[in-house]
């Protein structure tokens, strides 16, 4: 499995000297695998996956349909380690507000207070999403226009952004 590209961005959101390393992954499926720590999605070996949504309902699903799952909505991140983000979103991905609840969602999981409780966990960074797609939508109601200025790189491997 080839490594994703990494983009190091220094924030002091999370805290005063933290480094949230950031994956981009060409597929949604190799970003699943490495998830799940697999070489094929086809080596998962429980029949189905189960987990919360940010409103704290739990789901269950087989991998087969999640993966179909995240290529419809287009984007799908996850954090690694309490410093990585690793994400897909489709290359020609038109949902903005999808891809800013996306990254809103998961920088929630990097922002303390940390919850071993899974659903307390997804409840938390949910709110993230949630408030920024409540903020997206009121940008638009008063008619500001988000515009994609480019689509987000994948090569190279090595590009280092930095704030």
């Amino acid at each position: 499995m080839n490594s994703p590209p990494r983009y190091t961005i220094n924030t002091k959101l999370i805290s005063k000297n933290k480094s949230i390393k950031i994956y981009r992954w060409d597929t949604a499926r190799s970003c699943l695998e490495y998830f799940f720590n697999v070489k094929s999605l086809h080596h998962i070996t429980q029949t189905t996956i189960k987990g919360y949504d940010e409103q704290g309902t739990k789901w269950e699903v087989t991998p087969k349909r999640l993966l179909k799952a995240i290529q419809n909505q287009g984007c799908w991140g996850f954090v690694e380690n309490k410093n990585k983000l690793h994400f897909w979103c489709h290359k020609n991905c038109k949902n903005t507000k999808q891809l800013f609840a996306l990254f809103a969602h998961e920088l929630g999981h990097l922002i303390k207070p940390y919850y071993e409780n899974t659903r307390q966990e997804e409840i938390k960074a949910g709110a993230y999403g949630m408030a920024t797609e409540f903020a997206f939508d009121m940008i638009k109601s008063l008619g500001y226009q988000i515009v994609k200025q480019k689509s987000l790189p994948t090569h190279p491997y090595r590009r280092r952004i930095e704030q």
